[in-house]
């Protein structure tokens, strides 16, 4: 039996964005993957679990960037915000606890 794989591409649809989910580590901002912080400096959008990351995580962000806490958002709402940035061709980071 040949199985095979179709796949049609609308260019009309293709989206630039890019969300990149990066790990706050043990929660020390010196101690973040610099290939993490280069994402947070890099970022139009931060979204970070502010009930679990410390909020000196995102001090690196570039001027002009949102920086958001998740702590009193629910999934929906979350989902909204990125896609938002998403669609408009941004780069959104989702920053949570762990590696």
């Amino acid at each position: 039996m040949h199985n095979s794989l179709a796949v049609a591409i609308d260019h009309g649809i293709l989206r630039e964005g890019h969300i990149e989910i990066v790990g706050a580590g043990p929660g020390d901002p010196d101690l973040i993957s610099v290939k993490g912080r280069h994402f947070l400096e890099a970022a139009d959008l931060i979204l970070y679990a502010g009930s679990l990351v410390p909020v000196e995580l995102t001090y690196c962000a570039k001027q002009g960037a949102t920086v958001r806490s998740s702590a009193s958002m629910d999934l929906e709402e979350q989902f909204e915000i990125m896609k938002e940035f998403y669609d408009k061709g941004k780069l959104v980071v989702r920053l949570h606890t762990g590696d």
